[in-house]
């Protein structure tokens, strides 16, 4: 009996002596992975900080990129806009029969005379009414835009792009053109350095014997769509100069026109003389679309 107590005793204390040996092992193995894991820790840390680090420097860098990308962006301004009013001084005759009712007006002295009806509240359309009296005549009709073109609504970054269509339209004769520009109410246009043949506007007529002051000049067909537009650059610029171009079906054509920078409000007109003509100010482009492709070049 005494012996094998003596026995379990012994027994009891080697297990607890492997206990301490095993429990001084899991301690040392805790410690050792507490160690790996604040290791691990401080190097994920310092790969977070450069992988910040380099974060902020590409966004940093993108942003730079992109403001830079809208300084130089061409944005179209979409303004609602219609003709709506006949010049006085060019009309049907010296009455101004026309000029107080420009849908349904006629020339009471006979002679030719337009009309002007909206188009889907998209476009507005010019009718050319022929006299069919030989001894009056159809004389040169110009009208207005209600609303001009101005640098204080353009965008605060990048270039702004004024815009609009002219399709033209034949009439029962051959002796016909048209004429498209830009009127400022408080006094001539100037273009930079008042160069010869820089004139704002264009004349569009097929008579080569015919020219219009310093009017760039073009040959038109039944159909073809002429295109004007303006580019102002940003608001808080005052040093680039606002510039013209034109357009036939699509493509430019003509010289680029340097404006003044003080011509800041700007009418559009349009000018015609036994034709018609449908124009398009940009006020629904998914119903009327331009010509010329917006999206390829702004």
């Amino acid at each position: 009996m005494g012996s094998n107590i003596a026995s379990l005793t012994r027994i009891n204390r080697k297990l607890k002596e492997e206990l301490n040996i095993s429990s001084n092992k899991i301690n040392q193995l805790q410690e050792q992975i507490n160690k790996n894991s604040r290791n691990v820790n401080e190097q994920t840390d310092e790969k977070f900080k450069d992988f910040g680090g380099q974060v902020d420097i590409k966004l940093e860098t993108n942003s730079e990129l992109l403001e830079e990308q809208n300084e130089n962006k061409m944005r179209f301004v979409k303004i609602k806009n219609r003709i709506n009013r006949i010049d006085c001084e060019y009309t049907c005759c010296e009455n101004k029969c026309i000029n107080s009712n420009i849908s349904n007006g006629f020339c009471n002295s006979k002679n030719g005379f337009v009309c002007v009806f909206d188009v889907n509240n998209c476009c507005t359309k010019i009718k050319y009414y022929l006299t069919n009296n030989k001894r009056k005549e159809n004389k040169w009709i110009r009208l207005f835009a209600q609303n001009s073109f101005s640098k204080g609504c353009c965008y605060g970054k990048g270039y702004s792009l004024y815009y609009f269509e002219l399709t033209m339209i034949k009439e029962e004769t051959n002796f016909c053109y048209a004429g498209i520009g830009l009127y400022n109410t408080t006094a001539n246009i100037s273009t930079v350095n008042n160069i010869p043949n820089t004139n704002t506007n264009i004349f569009l007529c097929n008579d080569a014997t015919i020219n219009w002051q310093d009017f760039q000049k073009f040959s038109w067909e039944d159909g073809d769509v002429f295109g004007y537009g303006i580019v102002y650059p940003a608001r808080s610029d005052h040093a680039t100069e606002p510039y013209v171009f034109f357009t036939k079906n699509g493509s430019k054509i003509g010289k680029e026109i340097l404006l003044d920078k003080k011509d800041d409000v700007l009418c559009p007109f349009i000018g015609l003389l036994s034709c018609s003509a449908e124009i398009n100010f940009g006020n629904d482009l998914n119903l009327k679309p331009f010509c010329y492709n917006l999206a390829n070049n702004t």
